[in-house]
């Protein structure tokens, strides 16, 4: 007789299978919100800056404007991709961050030289503001240093293509309902040429009608790590048709990252950076 655990492992794999390939598509996207006041050529322009800008300490809400979804549009899309979207941001975001990031005066000589040559190593030489993200990862010194050199790995020196990461990132951070990873990956998807109908797109999974078999074959992959923490041999055989080895590799590896990433902000209650729309974002 199954276990317990065994019957929520089963029932969990349902879910993400429901909300992978049993979700109504649409011909037509819905009309998107007012464009953001910060044009996103002026964020930073290497391609894994975007990830880890973060809301900066000390940064006002008054900063950047922040554009808001009507309410209809809202719940169109919460009917649409399978959970309530505004449910899930006040699940997540509607109470305080659980732990309060680092007061920069309290930043040791060992944590400014991680920040700085983190920073440095994505092309950034502002070390004036600390990302907050940042400065709450630094309470755990060496897990932070861990992270981030996996996301430079991942990000700057990674062997699958830019865009086609960014639709894997994209599905991982949907899935995991992550409004934190999501914000922040429409920007760094859309530096690499994701357009905002494709964004809209990646919220209706691999069976979605409008991409080539070869990205719907990674978002496949995605919806099947995270199903069935295993990829078929049909899915697999297709990413092998294009995907050196180090490519295949490095796939299950990247979900792996962004599903433990998104788990981590979205349990810490990260807040979102004032240009981060959480799971509004397009």
């Amino acid at each position: 007789m199954p276990s317990p655990g065994t019957n929520r492992k089963f029932r969990h794999a349902a879910r993400l299978r429901s909300l992978s390939f049993a979700v109504p598509h649409e011909a037509a996207v819905s009309p998107m919100p007012a464009k953001l006041s910060t044009p996103l050529h002026n964020l930073p322009a290497n391609s894994a800056s975007n990830f880890f800008i973060g809301a900066q300490v000390g940064t006002s809400a008054a900063d950047t404007e922040r554009s808001e979804m009507s309410a209809w549009d809202t719940e169109r899309r919460a009917e649409k991709d399978g959970f309530d979207v505004a449910a899930r941001e006040a699940q997540v975001l509607g109470q305080p961050q659980r732990i309060a990031p680092l007061d920069p005066k309290d930043f040791d000589a060992d944590a400014k030289a991680l920040v700085v040559g983190v920073r440095e190593s994505l092309g950034l030489s502002d070390h004036a503001k600390i990302p907050e993200v940042f400065a709450l990862m630094l309470k755990h010194p060496g897990l932070f240093r861990c992270q981030m050199e996996m996301g430079i790995q991942l990000l700057g020196r990674g062997a699958i293509a830019a865009r086609e990461r960014e639709l894997a990132v994209l599905r991982v951070a949907w899935l995991c309902r992550a409004p934190f990873e999501w914000g922040e990956h429409v920007d760094v998807a859309r530096r690499y040429g994701v357009t905002e109908a494709e964004i809209e797109r990646v919220t209706h999974g691999s069976s979605a009608p409008g991409w080539t078999e070869h990205e719907a074959t990674i978002l496949r992959a995605v919806e099947e790590l995270l199903g069935d923490q295993m990829i078929s041999d049909e899915t697999w055989n297709v990413l092998a048709q294009s995907w050196t080895e180090r490519q295949l590799i490095e796939f299950p590896t990247l979900v792996g990252y962004y599903v433990t990433t998104a788990y981590s902000q979205n349990a810490l209650r990260v807040r979102l950076a004032v240009i981060n729309r959480g799971l509004r974002h397009r």
